[in-house]
């Protein structure tokens, strides 16, 4: 079975996770909240959650970049190493995992998710 999407970000700790992912399934005219996708997972329970992107964008911090994504109801910062992601259950620190990582349970239900 061809995979539909491709890991572009994975951050994770012992709880939760957070990836964004890129259709790899669809058209070069499909719309960018089409393609990219953001999930939030908890890990023991495997239970997804899609978040609802709202803007992307760049803060300077102490002379780092900082990328923030703001979904509704979430916030989530990060750099090339670690993450806070912030939702109504509270923050979580996550940590950068290289993107072919992503364990085969979060890809199952991340494919269903589609």
């Amino acid at each position: 079975m061809d995979k539909k999407f491709e890991t572009l970000y994975y951050f994770m700790n012992e709880n939760v996770s957070v990836i964004e992912t890129k259709r790899t399934d669809l058209g070069d005219d499909a719309k960018k909240e089409e393609l990219y996708q953001w999930y939030f997972v908890f890990n023991e329970e495997l239970s997804l959650e899609k978040l609802e992107f709202e803007s992307a964008f760049v803060d300077q911090v102490n002379g780092n970049e900082i990328n923030v994504r703001k979904f509704k109801n979430a916030e989530f910062r990060f750099d090339d190493s670690f993450g806070k992601f912030q939702n109504k259950e509270g923050g979580h620190i996550i940590m950068k995992v290289p993107n072919a990582v992503l364990p085969q349970p979060l890809e199952d239900l991340i494919s269903k998710n589609l």
